[in-house]
């Protein structure tokens, strides 16, 4: 299973664990705690039935694959499809809508306007809604402004005030962190030390605590568990933080009593990404209803947002990709043996990413040997694409930063490179001639676990102004800790061609 399936798979689990134990007391349930799936109670329906929660994301997925991405008077028109013909339900039925919500969808009916939710009410009705736009966001690579801008237009067909609007953003960034691979306590962290200039004070506020403390570390008793968004954001991320598994964490937060459900489904979805498929206990998912609705829409969903996103414009016989944009060319050798997409796809995320946030053109070459007549073949491919002058911004990983430097240092289209890992056992005389050859700025940079980390004393007579080393804690010659590879040519590269 994908982490995307994991993710939908998860809420719906912790939403129908969650949907009879709605409204009952924290008291009553840590007296007698509830562990597995049950039926009746708040709603008198059958074990394993999901609510509302499931039904807007199976009715967001649903618009984003027919609308060819986010139309939000077509996410609308289903949301009231959903309220008012059941549809994308478990067994036939609508029930669950926040009461903003009905109210919301109710005024669209009357007088079609989308973005009418509610500037008041701070309620958890629009962040229940988010975990496909957050995968959506994700696939799209967008930054934290184009993130913001989706993150409010979809909160406010339910939900308008910058407390709901904060709230959203948070967990969607969370989202994405974890969908990227960073552990849970360091995206937590990481959220922390955002700036939220975007939003209000008054909306700070509301998060201060969440965002200010270790509130993680506090007892269970001072954690609420209403349907007040930061209540709600509060308890989801505190389970999350203080249990280790699938199971764990859904019982944790069903059993905080309040807003069940909804806590239930946000912290399913978190943890299906953090735990996976293997983690979720077989009878949780063997008395899931309509299971195989749920799953297969989540298998149409991720198909078409990886299908929309994760490809070149153009691809030749696996040798190159390109991605068209303007005059500034983001060129990438790869290491010796890899192809175009890289280790989880890593190269084709730095290239959609450039390209959306800078406009360049990206052509990634897959490093096949050291012959300097294939280095000469990508400069005639990229030659053969401008009528006009064009730069071009080197970034070589290993065997690709060695030809880098050996053989275009003298490149006069060639404004700066960036050489991750570049062996220095390996005709070092022409690398140091290379160094001395080139005129733009150069970025040597070394995860110090690499083997060629001990050899830079033999180098670093030539750093400069013009020429940096860089040491990256921890990572090794393929720099698998983390995310740091996919930021290095954000951070050094093409800084200075931001749109």
């Amino acid at each position: 299973m994908s982490k995307v399936l994991d993710s939908v798979l998860g809420q719906a689990i912790g939403e129908a664990m969650g949907i009879p134990l709605k409204f009952k007391e924290r008291k009553s349930l840590f007296e007698k705690p509830v562990t597995e799936m049950v039926g009746n109670g708040s709603y008198n329906v059958p074990s394993g039935t999901w609510g509302c929660v499931t039904s807007f994301t199976l009715a967001t997925m649903d618009s984003i694959i027919k609308a060819k991405g986010l139309d939000y008077e077509d996410l609308t028109l289903r949301f009231c499809n959903f309220m008012e013909k059941s549809e994308y339900t478990a067994a036939g039925e609508a029930f669950d809508i926040p009461r903003t919500s009905k109210k919301a969808l109710q005024r669209y009916l009357k007088k079609r306007e989308v973005f009418d939710g509610s500037t008041t009410d701070n309620g958890n009705g629009s962040l229940l809604r988010m975990l496909p736009i957050a995968i959506y966001s994700y696939y799209e690579m967008f930054d934290d402004d184009e993130l913001y801008d989706t993150v409010k237009r979809a909160s406010m067909i339910t939900n308008a005030s910058d407390v709901c609007v904060m709230g959203c953003f948070i967990y969607c960034k969370y989202v994405h962190l974890i969908l990227d691979g960073a552990d849970k306590v360091s995206s937590y962290r990481y959220i922390k030390d955002l700036t939220y200039a975007k939003f209000t004070a008054d909306a700070k506020r509301c998060y201060k605590r969440f965002l200010m403390t270790d509130f993680d570390k506090m007892d269970i008793d001072y954690i609420k568990s209403s349907d007040y968004v930061a209540d709600t954001l509060e308890a989801v991320i505190w389970v999350i933080l203080n249990t280790n598994s699938f199971a764990e964490a859904i019982v944790g937060a069903i059993n905080l009593g309040g807003d069940t459900s909804t806590i239930g489904a946000l912290t399913g979805a978190l943890a299906g990404i953090i735990y996976g498929y293997d983690d979720i206990p077989p009878e949780f998912i063997g008395e899931l209803k309509s299971r195989d609705l749920v799953l297969n829409a989540a298998k149409d969903f991720e198909k078409n947002v990886r299908e929309r996103v994760m490809k070149f414009d153009q691809e030749f016989k696996n040798q190159y990709g390109v991605i068209l944009g303007n005059n500034k060319v983001l060129f990438i050798k790869t290491e010796m043996d890899s192809n175009i997409y890289g280790i989880d796809n890593r190269y084709l995320k730095i290239a959609r990413k450039a390209n959306y946030l800078y406009g360049v053109t990206v052509v990634v070459s897959a490093c096949q040997s050291m012959d300097k007549k294939l280095l000469n073949r990508d400069f005639e491919l990229i030659d053969d694409c401008f009528d006009e002058d064009y730069e071009i911004y080197y970034m070589g990983v290993a065997s690709g930063a060695l030809l880098g430097i050996q053989y275009e240092c003298d490149n006069l289209n060639i404004r700066k490179m960036m050489l991750i890992n570049t062996p220095l056992t390996v005709n070092l005389h022409k690398t140091k001639e290379g160094i001395e050859k080139f005129d733009g700025e150069l970025f040597l940079i070394y995860g110090d676990k690499d083997l060629s980390v001990n050899y830079i004393p033999l180098i670093k007579e030539y750093e400069s102004d013009k020429l940096k080393i860089i040491k990256y804690k921890g990572q090794d010659h393929n720099f698998n800790k983390g995310n740091e590879f996919l930021n290095l040519p954000f951070l050094y590269l093409i800084k200075s061609l931001k749109k």
